[in-house]
C-alpha cells in the first residue's frame, strides 16, 4: 500500500568536531506501509539508542554517538536552512521520565502524519526525536517541523487534539527564520 508522500528516515550523530550535515545519515526512503513497518520494526527504539543518563551509547558500525532520529518528507533535509524549512517553525515537547511512552508517542505521531490526508498535514515537513541528555539528567525532545508560520494555530490544535494527542505536554515554539545550524 503506497503512502500519499514519500518519506526519509535519518539518524543524527553527536560529533562536535564535524559540521551539522556531516553528522546526518539517511537510513531509509519509505514510500509504502510495508517498508515503513519493516524499517521501524528493525531500528533501535529511542530509549535503547539514546543516553540513559549513566552510559553513552554508540553505534557499533561507526562508533558514533546517536542523538536524533528525523522522519521527513522526501526532498526536505532535516536542517533549518532547507528551503522548505527556513520560513517555518517547530513545535516541541520534552519528556524525561517515561521514555517507552515517549517512543510510542513519537511513532504514533508519525503514523498520523503519514496516514492522514487532511490538507493541514501536508504542511508538516517532518518529526524529529532528539536526545538532549546532559550527564545524568535524561531528557528527550520531539519536534514537529512545519513549512510556514501562518499554520501555527492549526498545527497547535492538531498537536493538542485527538490527532497527535500530546495535550498533556507543555508545547514549545521556535521559528526557523533567525536560527542557523553550522551546515
Amino acid at each position: 500500500m503506497e503512502l500519499s508522500s514519500k518519506w526519509s528516515l535519518y539518524l543524527h550523530y553527536k560529533d562536535l568536531g564535524k559540521m551539522y550535515n556531516d553528522n546526518i545519515e539517511k537510513l531509509m526512503d519509505i514510500q509504502d506501509i510495508e517498508t515503513f513497518w519493516k524499517t521501524f520494526n528493525n531500528i533501535p527504539k529511542i530509549y535503547d539508542i539514546f543516553s540513559d543518563g549513566t552510559s553513552v551509547k554508540k553505534i557499533k558500525r561507526t562508533n558514533a554517538i546517536p542523538c536524533a532520529y528525523s522522519f521527513f518528507r522526501d526532498g526536505v533535509f532535516p536542517c533549518w536552512e532547507d528551503n522548505k524549512n527556513k520560513n517555518g517553525f517547530e513545535y516541541s515537547i520534552k519528556n524525561s521520565s517515561n521514555l517507552q511512552k515517549f517512543h510510542e508517542e513519537w511513532l504514533n505521531c508519525i503514523l498520523y502524519l503519514i496516514g492522514d490526508t487532511d490538507e493541514i498535514f501536508s504542511h508538516i515537513n517532518g518529526i524529529r526525536v532528539v536526545d538532549c541528555t546532559k550527564y545524568n539528567s535524561v531528557l528527550y525532545r520531539m519536534e514537529i517541523w512545519v513549512d510556514e508560520e501562518k499554520y501555527k494555530a492549526e498545527i497547535e490544535e492538531l498537536i493538542k487534539g485527538d490527532n497527535f494527542n500530546l495535550g498533556e505536554y507543555k508545547l514549545l515554539y521556535r521559528t526557523h527564520k533567525n536560527i542557523k545550524e553550522t551546515v
